[in-house]
């Protein structure tokens, strides 16, 4: 399987689909950067657009939110997506209400 160009960047490193045995839809990428920030996978959140990609941040243990972008809403739903944002204002306003 082709590798996929998915890049995860947070505060003090990365992560990327090079860095793992196995790419998306396995939740390898996702567990390799909550173990580099020191934090249990289930107490993070992964935000996809794709259904690979939220069915890896599932497999993962993380809540899962599908941001529908060319895959719409309800096949990241069907994929297994916790949550979906229909765009990127809706994402934000979600997260915030989360931090109330």
């Amino acid at each position: 399987m082709a590798r996929s160009d998915c890049w995860i960047v947070f505060a003090g490193g990365s992560a990327s689909a090079h860095d793992v045995a196995h790419a998306k839809p396995a939740p390898d990428v996702y567990l390799l950067a909550a173990e580099k920030i020191g934090v249990d996978i289930t107490q993070c959140v992964v935000i996809d657009d794709s259904i690979s990609g939220v069915r890896a941040g599932v497999a993962s243990g993380a809540t899962t939110i599908g941001l529908v972008d060319l895959t719409p809403g309800d096949a990241l739903r069907d994929a297994g997506a916790h949550y979906t944002a229909e765009n990127h204002l809706a994402l934000r306003d979600m997260l915030a209400s989360w931090l109330r």
